[in-house]
Protein backbone atom coordinates (compact mmCIF):
# COMPACT_ATOMS: atom_id res chain seq x y z
CA UNK A 1 0.00 0.00 0.00
CA UNK A 2 1.46 3.35 -1.06
CA UNK A 3 1.39 6.61 0.80
CA UNK A 4 -2.05 8.27 0.70
CA UNK A 5 -4.00 5.12 -0.18
CA UNK A 6 -6.52 3.37 1.98
CA UNK A 7 -9.60 4.07 4.08
CA UNK A 8 -8.22 7.31 5.50
CA UNK A 9 -7.89 8.90 2.03
CA UNK A 10 -11.28 7.54 0.96
CA UNK A 11 -12.88 9.15 4.02
CA UNK A 12 -11.15 12.44 3.27
CA UNK A 13 -12.33 12.34 -0.36
CA UNK A 14 -15.87 11.65 0.82
CA UNK A 15 -15.83 14.63 3.20
CA UNK A 16 -14.35 16.94 0.54
CA UNK A 17 -17.04 15.77 -1.91
CA UNK A 18 -19.82 16.46 0.58
CA UNK A 19 -18.44 19.93 1.27
CA UNK A 20 -18.23 20.69 -2.45
CA UNK A 21 -21.85 19.64 -2.98
CA UNK A 22 -22.99 21.64 0.06
CA UNK A 23 -21.14 24.77 -1.08
CA UNK A 24 -22.00 24.59 -4.79
CA UNK A 25 -25.65 23.55 -4.54
CA UNK A 26 -26.88 27.01 -3.48
CA UNK A 27 -24.99 28.57 -6.41
CA UNK A 28 -26.62 26.19 -8.88
CA UNK A 29 -30.03 26.66 -7.29
CA UNK A 30 -29.58 30.43 -7.13
CA UNK A 31 -30.44 31.07 -10.78
CA UNK A 32 -33.49 33.20 -11.24
CA UNK A 33 -36.21 31.15 -12.90
CA UNK A 34 -39.65 32.19 -14.06
CA UNK A 35 -42.13 31.73 -11.19
CA UNK A 36 -45.28 32.87 -12.95
CA UNK A 37 -46.67 34.68 -15.95
CA UNK A 38 -49.80 36.77 -16.27
CA UNK A 39 -51.58 35.61 -18.37
CA UNK A 40 -50.34 32.14 -17.42
CA UNK A 41 -48.50 30.04 -20.00
CA UNK A 42 -51.06 28.22 -22.14
CA UNK A 43 -54.01 30.23 -20.82
CA UNK A 44 -57.01 31.24 -22.90
CA UNK A 45 -58.11 34.81 -22.20
CA UNK A 46 -61.20 36.64 -23.38
CA UNK A 47 -59.47 39.79 -24.67
CA UNK A 48 -55.79 40.13 -25.54
CA UNK A 49 -54.04 42.03 -22.73
CA UNK A 50 -52.09 45.23 -23.25
CA UNK A 51 -49.23 43.80 -21.19
CA UNK A 52 -47.75 40.58 -19.89
CA UNK A 53 -46.23 40.38 -16.40
CA UNK A 54 -43.44 37.85 -15.83
CA UNK A 55 -42.47 37.18 -12.21
CA UNK A 56 -39.13 35.54 -11.42
CA UNK A 57 -37.98 33.67 -8.32
CA UNK A 58 -35.39 36.35 -7.51
CA UNK A 59 -34.71 39.95 -8.52
CA UNK A 60 -32.88 40.34 -11.82
CA UNK A 61 -30.36 42.97 -12.96
CA UNK A 62 -31.92 43.94 -16.29
CA UNK A 63 -34.13 42.78 -19.12
CA UNK A 64 -32.48 41.42 -22.24
CA UNK A 65 -34.15 40.85 -25.60
CA UNK A 66 -37.91 40.54 -25.38
CA UNK A 67 -40.22 39.81 -28.30
CA UNK A 68 -43.94 39.42 -28.74
CA UNK A 69 -45.35 37.72 -31.82
CA UNK A 70 -49.07 38.15 -32.34
CA UNK A 71 -51.60 35.91 -34.08
CA UNK A 72 -51.00 37.69 -37.39
CA UNK A 73 -47.32 36.70 -37.20
CA UNK A 74 -46.33 40.33 -36.78
CA UNK A 75 -43.65 41.27 -34.31
CA UNK A 76 -45.51 43.51 -31.89
CA UNK A 77 -43.83 46.40 -30.15
CA UNK A 78 -42.77 45.06 -26.77
CA UNK A 79 -41.67 47.60 -24.20
CA UNK A 80 -40.03 45.57 -21.42
CA UNK A 81 -39.38 47.25 -18.10
CA UNK A 82 -38.59 46.08 -14.63
CA UNK A 83 -41.39 46.80 -12.18
CA UNK A 84 -40.14 49.64 -9.96
CA UNK A 85 -42.15 48.22 -7.05
CA UNK A 86 -40.91 44.61 -7.38
CA UNK A 87 -37.48 43.86 -8.89
CA UNK A 88 -38.63 40.27 -9.60
CA UNK A 89 -41.21 41.41 -12.19
CA UNK A 90 -40.76 42.16 -15.87
CA UNK A 91 -43.63 44.06 -17.50
CA UNK A 92 -43.89 43.60 -21.27
CA UNK A 93 -46.11 45.87 -23.36
CA UNK A 94 -48.11 43.96 -25.96
CA UNK A 95 -49.07 45.82 -29.13
CA UNK A 96 -52.57 45.45 -30.56
CA UNK A 97 -53.38 42.39 -32.64
CA UNK A 98 -56.34 40.11 -33.22
CA UNK A 99 -57.64 36.91 -31.71
CA UNK A 100 -55.29 33.92 -31.57
CA UNK A 101 -51.97 32.86 -30.06
CA UNK A 102 -49.46 35.36 -28.66
CA UNK A 103 -45.87 34.16 -28.13
CA UNK A 104 -43.61 36.02 -25.72
CA UNK A 105 -39.86 35.36 -25.79
CA UNK A 106 -37.85 36.84 -22.96
CA UNK A 107 -34.32 37.13 -21.63
CA UNK A 108 -33.10 38.60 -18.35
CA UNK A 109 -29.72 38.98 -16.72
CA UNK A 110 -29.73 37.46 -13.24
CA UNK A 111 -27.89 38.95 -10.27
CA UNK A 112 -25.07 36.42 -10.79
CA UNK A 113 -24.55 37.72 -14.36
CA UNK A 114 -26.06 34.73 -16.18
CA UNK A 115 -28.54 35.35 -18.98
CA UNK A 116 -31.73 33.35 -18.57
CA UNK A 117 -34.16 32.92 -21.45
CA UNK A 118 -37.57 31.43 -21.97
CA UNK A 119 -40.91 31.66 -23.69
CA UNK A 120 -44.52 31.78 -22.69
CA UNK A 121 -47.68 31.94 -24.78
CA UNK A 122 -51.39 32.42 -24.40
CA UNK A 123 -54.44 32.54 -26.66
CA UNK A 124 -56.92 35.40 -26.88
CA UNK A 125 -60.50 34.81 -28.01
CA UNK A 126 -60.76 38.45 -29.13
CA UNK A 127 -58.23 41.08 -30.12
CA UNK A 128 -57.00 43.76 -27.77
CA UNK A 129 -59.15 46.70 -26.72
CA UNK A 130 -56.69 49.02 -28.50
CA UNK A 131 -57.16 47.10 -31.75
CA UNK A 132 -60.94 47.16 -31.35
CA UNK A 133 -60.90 50.90 -30.68
CA UNK A 134 -58.72 51.50 -33.76
CA UNK A 135 -61.05 49.36 -35.90
CA UNK A 136 -64.07 51.33 -34.69
CA UNK A 137 -62.31 54.64 -35.38
CA UNK A 138 -61.45 53.55 -38.94
CA UNK A 139 -64.99 52.30 -39.57
CA UNK A 140 -66.46 55.62 -38.39
CA UNK A 141 -64.00 57.58 -40.53
CA UNK A 142 -64.86 55.42 -43.58
CA UNK A 143 -68.59 55.85 -42.96
CA UNK A 144 -68.21 59.61 -42.55
CA UNK A 145 -66.26 59.91 -45.79
CA UNK A 146 -68.88 57.87 -47.66
CA UNK A 147 -71.73 60.14 -46.58
CA UNK A 148 -72.84 62.79 -49.07
CA UNK A 149 -71.81 66.30 -48.18
CA UNK A 150 -74.63 68.40 -46.84
CA UNK A 151 -75.37 71.66 -48.57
Amino acid sequence: MGFGDGPRLDGLRFIVGLLAVALLAPVAAGHTGLSSARPPDGAVVGIAPERVVLTFAQPFVRAGDVSVTGPSGAELAAEPRQDPRDARRLIVGVGPDGAGVYDVGWAIVAADGHEITGTTSFRARRGSVARSTEAIRRALADAASAMPAST
